[in-house]
């Protein structure tokens, strides 16, 4: 990782989005591209982050799982926020076994709620109730 995406990842990690923007505004590499998409987010363009992070995760290379899982996570919480419940997350379970419990929680909760409400049963809900993960 460069100088520059290491500060713009600290000023994203102290509250400062638009500082994270200066530093990698211009560049379209993967990692540039995941933090542009947590700075619109934090900023509240969910829209404009959701299309960063889709961009980001088709950028990661077929090594760099943990960072295409960290981008779905990411997108699965900004749908969560924005309420979208179509969002597709039949993607996240070819990165369940390297996500983290948290993550696992989160993205098992945005499928509770989806469901919930009506929307299609997906086939990560049945993986986070065998992981016990949805009572």
């Amino acid at each position: 990782m460069d100088s520059l995406i290491t500060a713009a990842a600290r000023a994203l990690a102290s509250g400062d989005p638009l500082g994270a923007l200066k530093r990698v505004a211009l560049r379209d590499d993967a990692p540039a591209l995941a933090l542009r998409g947590i700075a619109m987010a934090q900023l509240g363009d969910l829209v404009r982050a959701k299309a960063l992070l889709k961009r980001a995760t088709r950028a990661f290379g077929p090594k760099e799982t943990m960072a295409r899982a960290r981008c779905v996570v990411a997108e699965a919480e900004i749908a969560l926020v924005s309420r979208d419940l179509a969002w597709p997350v039949d993607l996240a379970p070819k990165f369940y076994p390297i996500l983290s419990s948290l993550q696992r929680f989160l993205v098992s909760v945005f499928a509770a709620v989806a469901a919930g409400f009506g929307a299609k049963p997906f086939r990560l809900r049945s993986t986070a109730s065998r992981r016990g993960l949805i009572v």
